[in-house]
């Protein structure tokens, strides 16, 4: 086992490299505990001590923004494999997201549905955000789709950010 140096306190969960330890891992309380080389004990600093604050849940979105932002997806994977011009949806998203799409295209060739929503998961954390997990089946593969909509002085939604993971 380390021998502890000057600075530093000895690791008592450490294992020799020769053999490793199996069984159950000391753990020690979280109260203030003095330094075994030094004697130095540690102040509680405020952010570790009291709770972190209340936690904060999600807005429910309503079922008519739920429905818009779903259609825009859609719309925005038809961009993404080439049955839809830019054009068409470029009110609906942010000049950056159609770059994103049409950098990254799908094979036509595979005809109709080649990118498609399979699942969607929406979650409004403000009131002027909505954003989505959703999944996406391209080339035959299903990927992780993150999207963030975003509400325009209008009252439209747009789609400010799109990844496909």
């Amino acid at each position: 086992m380390p021998s502890p140096t000057r600075h530093h306190e000895e690791n008592r969960n450490a294992t020799d490299i020769s053999r490793p330890q199996f069984g159950r891992v000391a753990t020690e309380s979280p109260g203030v505990r003095a330094c075994p080389t030094c004697g130095h004990v540690a102040e509680p600093t405020p952010e570790t001590v009291g709770s972190a604050g209340p936690l904060v849940s999600d807005l429910v979105p309503s079922a008519g923004v739920v429905r818009t932002v779903f259609r825009t997806l859609v719309l925005l994977m038809e961009v993404l494999d080439g049955r839809r011009p830019w054009r068409q949806v470029a009110h609906l998203a942010v000049p950056e997201v159609g770059r994103y799409l049409r950098a990254a295209p799908v094979d036509p060739r595979l005809g109709v549905g080649a990118a498609k929503v399979v699942s969607f998961h929406p979650s409004q954390p403000h009131r002027c955000r909505i954003e989505t997990a959703s999944s996406v089946q391209i080339r035959g593969r299903r990927r992780a789709l993150a999207a963030k909509f975003e509400i325009t002085g209008q009252g439209e939604w747009i789609c400010t950010m799109i990844r496909i993971l």
